[in-house]
């Protein structure tokens, strides 16, 4: 079973907003003839592509705390 986002990419919330979607990006750009990246020995062991689905809760926008942001 996958564990962790290696490189989270595409976030996109559902239609009812409560939950975020996330595609798990693993690209061994040696494959392209590319140099080796931090990451191309991760991605080079990913044997599936996974889509995570995480509940969220976002705060309706203009209720943040005041002190937040400068009126000037």
């Amino acid at each position: 079973m996958p564990q962790g986002l290696l490189f989270p990419a595409s976030p996109d919330f559902s239609k009812d907003g409560k939950y975020l979607y996330v595609s798990n990006l693993s690209l061994d750009l040696r494959l392209f003839g590319l140099v080796q990246s931090v990451d191309s020995q991760w991605t080079a062991q990913v044997q599936r592509q996974t889509i995570s689905r995480i509940k969220v809760k976002v705060p309706p926008a203009g209720h943040g705390n005041s002190d937040d942001h400068d009126d000037h």
